[in-house]
This record gives structure tokens, sequence and C-alpha cells, in this order.
């Protein structure tokens, strides 16, 4: 086994551009870290060396074909969804397991969050209306892709109903839809009403409504606001127009949110160089030079503030020339403390880890 190699960033940034944004995109560049997204468009070139998705992440995604399937009349029944949650489950795993050979434990099953979309999509089968009355009267589109460059957006809505003219955009969400206040997510108000500037453009109907369904099954409305679309659709350009000149100038500083609590999570966090690390976190990124092999289980690295880091259980991976990265640049992604009380830099790799070596 070879580690998978990161490019050097700093000589990539001349092919990244930004043309267009997602609705959840556009969100979090105002909400969370704009930069987690330009080096997001960088590994796009990269994928070999992109990071997991976040478990949430793909529960969402299975979230959301499981009720395309429901919407389509494809899946009735509970053990259909069942069979086909396991299913989709299983494909995911499979594709971790081959590209990721370091990781040795990998669960994505959330059975609370697949009975409960199960429960919402067996409502889905039991109020879907005849095929006939449908087709007639009303278009229902899941997972519908939205093509609109010219204003600077492109994205999958979950589910628009077309009828008489007029759109319902319905927007699935497998997390909490409230902020701690009680008040629906900014974000996700962002997002309902950048659908509804799409589906405007491209004179899809009249916007008649805007929902978010939580895995409970919960509709919430949202209000349409034309003002607010109009300030988002401006904002669009000018985002897009701002990044780019970010990437011209290389000033990612103006744009970095460093969090410890965002950092932790991140998937770019084995490229980024403002990434902040929590000593009280049970997972860490490690990122250094392997300046000796005292074993055939461990490295020692230095990172970028010279302290000296003690990498073990190696010995656990079938390392093609494990000598050979001497001097080498190496990323450690999930390694754990060796003693969860210790303040020393000892860490080994866990079931969870990662490890990249960087160019």
């Amino acid at each position: 086994m070879k580690f998978e190699q990161i490019p050097n960033i700093d000589k990539a940034w001349d092919s990244v551009s930004i043309e267009t944004l997602s609705p959840s995109t556009f969100s979090w560049i105002h909400n969370g870290c704009a930069y987690q997204v330009l080096l997001n468009r960088l590994l796009n070139a990269h994928p070999s060396c992109q990071l997991p998705p976040h478990k949430n992440t793909t529960i969402g995604t299975i979230v959301h074909k499981i009720y395309e399937l429901t919407t389509k009349g494809q899946l009735c029944s509970f053990a259909e969804m069942r069979d086909k949650w396991e299913e989709m489950i299983k494909i995911e795993e499979d594709k971790l397991a081959i590209k990721y050979p370091t990781l040795k434990s990998i669960n994505l099953n959330d059975y609370d969050k697949r009975n409960k979309a199960i429960k919402y999509a067996l409502w889905i089968t039991k109020n879907r209306k005849p095929k006939v009355e449908e087709s007639s009267n009303v278009s229902v589109l899941s997972e519908k892709y939205l093509d609109c460059k010219e204003i600077g957006l492109k994205g999958v809505a979950d589910k628009l109903v077309i009828a008489n003219g007029e759109i319902s955009i319905i927007d699935y969400k497998s997390g909490q839809v409230f902020d701690k206040d009680g008040n629906i997510k900014k974000e996700y108000i962002t997002q309902l009403h950048l659908y509804a500037a799409m589906c405007e453009h491209l004179q899809l109907g009249k916007i008649s409504r805007l929902a978010l369904i939580d895995i409970n099954g919960e509709e919430i409305f949202v209000e349409y606001d034309q003002e607010l679309k109009r300030e988002l659709c401006n904002n669009v350009s000018a985002t897009i127009e701002h990044l780019n000149d970010i990437i011209l100038r290389r000033a990612f500083e103006e744009v970095v949110k460093v969090d410890s609590s965002i950092c932790s999570k991140c998937d770019c966090r084995h490229i980024c160089q403002y990434r902040l690390e929590n000593e009280e976190d049970y997972y860490h990124t490690i990122v250094g030079t392997v300046v000796e092999q005292p074993s055939t289980n461990m490295y020692v690295v230095t990172d970028d503030s010279s302290i000296n880091r003690y990498i073990s259980g190696l010995d656990q991976y079938s390392i093609d020339n494990a000598s050979g990265y001497f001097k080498k640049r190496l990323v450690f992604i999930n390694v754990v403390k060796s003693s969860p009380n210790s303040e020393d830099s000892a860490y080994k790799v866990c079931d969870s880890s990662i490890i990249f070596e960087q160019l």
C-alpha cells in the first residue's frame, strides 16, 4: 500500500475559477468558511485526494433518494424501502473501503434516521395521486437539476411540484431545521429563495409555495419574499466576482473562518494552512515531515511549529517501502492520543485514520 499523494496546492490555484454556485454552497460561503469552498473546488480536479463525506451528508443523500423513488412509485412498501436503504448504505460503504484502504471500520448506517425517513416515505405512498390524475394536472419532479449559469447558479432541487403554472419547491432536511432561538435557519431560507430564483429564470412557473420537510416528515413553510430573492441574486454575482478576485490575489486570509469546531470536521482540513486544532478533540490531524522511523510501527514527524509528533500503530498497514517516506511530508487524519490523559506528543492511528503524502 502506498499513501495517496496530495498536490502542492500553492501551485494549483491557477486552474481554479468560480463560475457558478449551488444554493447550499452560497449559504455556506456566508455562514461558514468561504476558504473551504475554494479548497473544495481545487480538490474537484484531484478526486483521489478528497476526504470521505461526513456520515450525515451520505445519509442525507440516501434519504433524498428514498423519497425520490417513493414519489416515482418505484418503492411502495416498508420492505422495499428498507431493502433499498440497506443496498445504498452497502454501496457507499464499499466505495469507502476501496478508496480509503487505511479505514478499518466503516459504518454509515443510522437506523433512527432510516425509520423516520421510511415513515415519511410511506406517507408519500399513501397520499400519492393516481398516475392518470398526476399526469394530467400535476408534474412532480424529484432531484431536478437546474442549470442557470447565466445568473451564476446551478443545483439540484429535491422536489418541484408544478400545477396549473404554479410551483411548490420542497427541500428535504435530515438535520435540525430550527436554530437555537427556534427560528428557521437562515441558510435554509436562503437556499429556498435561490431555488425559486432558478425556477423563475427557467420560466418553470410562478412560485406558490416554499417548504422544508424534516426527518420526521414535518412540513415547515417558508414565506416567499421577492425582495429577498432579488437581493440574493445580486449577491450571488458579487460573491462569485469576490471569490475569483481572492484566488487571483491569493488573499485567502480575507475569507477564511478559523474555528476549531468547524476545522475539526472540515473535509479540507488535510490541505488547509489555517486549520485550528482543538487539543480536547478526540480525533486529531497531524501534518509534518518524517524525521525518524524508530521502528516499523512508528514515524516521528516534525510539524510546522518544529514540534516532534510520534505516530504509532503503522505496522497494522502493509506499507510499501515504509522507510522511503523519510523526509517526506505526511498528513495523518483522525489519529488519537496514545493516552487519553496524555499531554505529550504521542499519537496512534485508529480504525478511522487516513494518511496522505503531501507534495
